[in-house]
């Protein structure tokens, strides 16, 4: 629904966090924490994240305004108004 969007300023991708649980816990994830939606600036290893965390709970999505609250995740990030992830740990 939010692709359209966002046509030609951001490519979607799907991807499950909790296979990458290590690659978040650098970024300064606690152990156990995934997001439900997360932003990389490009496919390299260890690019900027940004993380989205409000939404990795079922009852999020359930609220009338989560897409609204997506896109302006969205926005802020593209806009550099959001803060990206620092690593905190060494990689494995």
């Amino acid at each position: 629904e939010i692709s359209p969007i966002f046509f030609g300023r951001m490519a979607f991708q799907i991807r499950n966090a909790t296979v990458a649980s290590s690659d978040w816990r650098r970024h300064g994830i606690s152990p156990g924490q995934f997001p439900g939606f997360a932003v990389a600036k490009s496919s390299a290893f260890n690019s900027s994240k940004y993380a989205f965390l409000e939404a990795s709970s079922a009852s999020f999505w359930s609220r009338s305004d989560a897409k609204q609250r997506l896109v302006e995740f969205l926005e802020d990030v593209l806009e550099g108004r959001t803060t990206p992830s620092i690593m905190s740990e060494e990689p494995e």
